[in-house]
């Protein structure tokens, strides 16, 4: 081998192992370049999150704290003897103004005006015992009925304080015995001290907006104790069997109900088996009676006597049902002039009563060619075929993720294998956009009151767990169509095509404006253009739009969830969301933990109000964690 040949292989060594080397440190650069990356990332999610928690943390230590600020504000002193441990002995104050001028002559809307109380420029130190705050206004009412403060949001300051947004509501009664809506709204900041105990203070209050709506009277008023002259009628109307069997729950003491499958599935929150309501002119005398139905315990039937007066009659008419009823449609399904029933229930299985004489008579098994759906949560009835029989939906839901198995237990063998393969093929955070729940059914009337399911049937079940379900011809071509209300899932749209059935439109028509916690939903033309628009009842969280708005890049499904109730304007072609918490959108968005919002015109105007029925699973006082989501 030449010298020349040698040192071309040596040369050639030494680039084979550069090159190698290279490799080597580009591959370890990326590596650890990746490694530094990741930990990075890691370290900024780590401080997203401490972020978030820390303050959520404190808030949840401060907001059963509030509870002494309400009192205060019922005792017309803020801070009174007890709520002065929230405070430092010095605090900046900025406050109500001493007086206000005299609200405008006239109304507006209910018959209500809008008298704002001015708030002071000035921000200046003093002592809390000396100079209360809202003094000027408090002087100026007899009372409070109600009063609640609350936490909008907050964040830890870089001196370590914690800078929150408080709001305000309560109804004050004047001494004329005027009423006055009050809402208002405060920045104040807490100081940690060297307290042992409960060692946060308000060391700064900076008054916001205070608005008063002000009437002269209340438009309604509670007379349930004038209605039902019988002590065992209002006893039994005013008893929560379920808020007592909670209460044992929560100790951890023994209890039982009529039924073992009952005991098993038994669920505080009953979000399953929730109480119902139906109104119906029972006997045809013209008066309006109630069918109310409780969780547990015999369903009531309050027999309008006239004069306000009813009387409790169930046995009389064959509907004194027992157990697990969560809603009622009284109409004439077999066309002989008097109301029948379709009974819905949840761990016991849906009912069908054919008023015959004047007595509810159970049909179920002869009159209905499938066997009686269970975890039925509410019913809508419409003519969707034009053949001038009413035909039924039925909404259903499924119980509990804690106890899956039971929910098989109320299905057919078909139903629950589909139910779990869906289940089964969910991804974990699919969990709370796609949750799978049992088909809802549509019973298609046959005629002489006999009922069979649709072959539509399947076209309008979205296999998610619906709370309800609501039919208006939205797109004026003559026949009825269906929205569904869906819980942790997208809500449904369904245009009735005629023959060709029944078709979902809900992304054409209202896609990301039409998901949430639906709970609820109303159609009405509120507008008065001669369309049907859509109010939907969903969840506003204050908690959920904290943290929330705190995470850049999330998918926003989770904001809207938490954004409260959507108005939908029906504009021909599609649905516009016209509400919001704030001007100029329609401000009907904050309702609180939302349950079937309807429509209504309350005060005959010819415009259509709304009314919201709101919130959640209260525990019992003696377990109660005072947690304000």
């Amino acid at each position: 081998m030449s010298r020349r040949d040698s040192s071309r292989r040596e040369r050639a060594a030494i680039d084979w192992r550069v090159a190698w080397s290279i490799v080597i440190v580009l591959g370890l650069g990326a590596y650890y370049g990746y490694q530094f990356y990741m930990r990075a990332q890691e370290r900024k999610t780590v401080a997203l999150v401490k972020s978030i928690v820390e303050p959520e943390e404190l808030i949840g230590r401060l907001m059963p704290r509030l509870r002494h600020l309400d009192q205060a504000a019922l005792n017309l002193q803020v801070p009174d003897h007890d709520a002065r441990q929230l405070f430092a002995d010095e605090v900046r104050v900025r406050d109500l103004a001493p007086n206000a001028p005299a609200p405008a002559a006239g109304s507006d809307v209910l018959e209500t005006r809008l008298a704002p109380w001015p708030v002071t420029d000035a921000e200046a130190s003093r002592s809390i015992d000396t100079a209360p705050i809202w003094r000027g206004y408090l002087s100026s009412i007899e009372s409070f009925e109600h009063a609640h403060f609350y936490i909008v949001r907050g964040r830890l300051a870089s001196d370590g304080t914690l800078e929150t947004d408080m709001g305000f509501t309560g109804l004050a009664r004047t001494s004329s015995g005027a009423l006055e809506a009050v809402h208002a709204r405060q920045q104040v900041v807490w100081t940690r001290t060297r307290a042992e105990k409960d060692p946060w203070r308000i060391t700064t209050w900076r008054q916001g907006k205070f608005e008063r709506r002000l009437r002269e009277s209340a438009m309604f008023r509670e007379s349930l104790d004038l209605a039902l002259q019988d002590p065992r009628d209002l006893e039994r109307a005013r008893t929560s069997r379920h808020a007592k069997l909670a209460l044992k729950f929560a100790q951890g003491k023994r209890f039982m109900l009529p039924d073992k499958v009952h005991t098993a599935v038994f669920d505080t929150a009953s979000t399953l088996q929730h109480p119902g309501l139906s109104v119906v002119d029972v006997d045809g005398d013209g008066l309006d009676d109630l069918y109310v139905m409780p969780r547990w315990g015999s369903n009531l039937l309050l027999h309008n006597q006239g004069g306000g007066r009813f009387r409790e009659r169930a046995a009389d008419f064959g509907l004194d049902i027992r157990a697990a009823s969560t809603s009622a449609i009284f109409a004439d399904f077999d066309n002989d002039g008097d109301p029948d029933l379709w009974l819905g229930r949840s761990v016991k299985p849906s009912m069908y009563l054919v008023n015959e004489d004047g007595r509810f008579v159970d049909r179920s098994s002869t009159h209905v060619s499938i066997s009686m759906p269970y975890l039925v949560v509410s019913m809508s009835a419409a003519d969707y075929n034009g053949d001038g029989l009413l035909d039924v939906y039925l909404a259903r839901y499924a119980l509990s993720p804690a106890t899956p198995d039971s929910s098989c237990e109320l299905m057919s063998a078909e139903h629950c294998a589909e139910l779990e393969r869906r289940t089964g093929a969910m991804i974990i955070s699919d969990r709370f956009f796609n949750d799978p729940g049992p088909p809802n059914l549509l019973l298609e009337n046959q005629g002489g009151g006999r009922f069979a399911p649709s072959a539509r049937s399947r076209q309008v079940a979205p296999w998610f767990n619906s709370f309800q379900a609501t039919w208006s011809d939205f797109d004026d071509d003559g026949d009825p169509d269906l929205y569904v209300t869906n819980d942790f899932a997208p809500d449904n749209l369904y245009r009735n095509d005629g023959p060709a059935g029944f078709v979902d439109v809900t992304a054409n028509y209202g896609g990301e404006a039409m998901t949430g916690f639906g709970m609820g939903a109303s159609w009405g033309d509120y507008d008065n253009d001669g369309r049907h628009d859509l109010y939907v009842s969903n969840m506003y969280s204050k908690a959920g739009l904290r943290i929330t708005g705190q995470i850049d890049r999330l998918d926003r499904r989770f904001r809207h969830h938490a954004a409260g109730n959507v108005l939908l304007r029906n504009a021909g072609a599609q649905f516009d969301a016209v509400s919001g918490l704030e001007p100029p959108a329609l401000t009907v968005a904050k309702a609180g933990w939302a349950w079937g919002g309807q429509f209504v015109d309350v005060d005959n105007d010819g415009f259509l109000d709304i009314y919201v029925t709101n919130g959640y699973y209260t525990a019992p006082w003696q377990v109660d964690s005072l947690a304000d989501m």
